[in-house]
């Protein structure tokens, strides 16, 4: 073998380990989690979660407010959906007459794509018993009231 063959092979070891090192300083540095970036996510998230939150308020409120309009002709105006309650975005009936119930967003009923908020979940949906629509109330009027107490702490 000729000494210009040897040296070419003595230097592949040094130049794979400046090679290396380049590559996972670069990767370091593509994956660097500053303040600014966790700050960017978080905003993106919160921003996320409120427009998915005000376009569920928006079709709960023409849900109520079409009601009679959307095959219910003998009926009032003011009734909620059921929650989906087997994560299909479809209502369910929901347990007896007067009785809140907690479950997801039923977006499909309320004609939604599916709604999910910052960090990828569905919304949770709450439906006060006095103003659900299966089963119904026994009456639903301007003197109705919900039955749920929202407490700070």
């Amino acid at each position: 073998m000729s000494g210009a063959a040897s040296a070419q092979r003595g230097l592949i070891l040094p130049a794979l380990i400046v090679l290396l090192g380049l590559g996972g300083l670069g990767w370091l540095l593509a994956h660097h989690d500053t303040p600014a970036d966790r700050a960017a996510r978080q905003l993106a998230a919160e921003v996320r979660t409120t427009r998915a939150l005000a376009s569920a308020r928006q079709a709960l409120i023409g849900f109520a407010a079409t009601y009679r309009e959307q095959g219910h002709p003998t009926a009032d105006y003011g009734y909620l959906p059921c929650p989906d309650l087997d994560g299909d975005g479809s209502a369910e009936t929901c347990g007896n007459q007067g009785r809140s119930v907690i479950g997801r967003l039923p977006w499909l009923t309320l004609n939604l794509p599916d709604l999910r908020d910052g960090a990828g979940e569905c919304l949770w949906y709450a439906v006060s018993g006095n103003v659900k629509n299966n089963p119904k109330p026994t009456a639903l009027n301007w003197d109705s009231t919900g039955s749920f107490r929202l407490v700070e702490g």
